[in-house]
């Protein structure tokens, strides 16, 4: 076997024993706690070191605008931070990817994730902008903004593939607002990944998969870690990013102090 494959594989096996240790414990917040503590360690293993995975916190954005409590937030090393106190608040601009950790994925533990992900307030322009070199792109913004923040609902056991993608897309069409970014990846450990396509395109096996559907795939054993793995490289794809970025502080701090 491949030994990023095989690397990838014996991680996965690795989360899904902890989390099986985990589900002995009789307080039911401590197994929860404990396998977001896991999902997050794994993150902060294998990322980039500009980008770090926080447990626990709220987005907020210039206006004031807050997030329900997000259970892992990965965000960029270079944007200001709020953590004193072990009281997270996370700049929107900041974050690359967000994700909701489940111990099982049923219908009310994945409208719970999508709901929470979707309370993510949107980049701010008036604090963000791209720009390539001194010439401004507007079409950067959109190319980002269509691809960012990553929003991943992770499980570590759920129910089957053909009724969680069912309850996904009833759940998209009638109570998700941010309809341009509404989910990115919904992963069940070992077992199955679903990916919303924004675009029209193919998969490996040349089916094809129209725009703005989840495309749904389980995984064989031999290929366990790839949902991790590839939950790695499309985070980290937000590195290509950086360089683009220019980052202004004075929206947060007006509104704060002299709105």
């Amino acid at each position: 076997m491949n030994p990023i494959k095989e690397y990838f594989k014996y991680i996965a096996d690795k989360l899904e024993a902890l989390s099986r240790i985990s589900g002995t414990l009789t307080h039911k917040p401590d197994i929860g706690n404990n396998r977001e503590v896991y999902l997050m360690d794994f993150l902060n293993d294998h990322l980039p070191d500009s980008l770090h995975a926080v447990q626990g916190g709220t987005i907020i954005d210039p206006d004031n605008v807050t997030s329900k409590q997000i259970d892992i937030i990965i965000k960029s090393d270079m944007f200001p931070k709020f953590s004193s106190n072990n009281k997270t608040y996370i700049i929107a601009d900041s974050i690359a990817a967000a994700i909701s950790v489940k111990s099982k994925l049923n219908k009310r533990m994945l409208t719970d994730a999508l709901i929470n992900l979707d309370s993510i307030p949107s980049y701010n322009s008036k604090a963000l902008s791209l720009n390539n070199s001194s010439i401004i792109r507007p079409e950067l913004w959109s190319q980002f903004t269509h691809y960012f923040p990553i929003k991943i609902v992770f499980a570590y056991d759920g129910i089957s593939i053909d009724k969680i993608k069912e309850y996904a897309n009833d759940i998209l069409a009638k109570q998700i607002k941010h309809v341009d970014n509404p989910i990115s990846y919904i992963i069940v450990n070992k077992k199955y990944i679903l990916q919303y396509c924004k675009a029209e395109s193919t998969s490996i096996k040349g089916d094809h998969i129209p725009a703005n559907t989840l495309w749904a795939s389980t995984i064989s054993p031999d290929q366990a870690g790839y949902p991790l793995a590839m939950m790695i490289a499309e985070i980290t794809k937000y590195i290509a990013w950086l360089h683009y970025m220019k980052f202004i502080y004075a929206p947060y701090l007006n509104n704060a102090f002299f709105a």
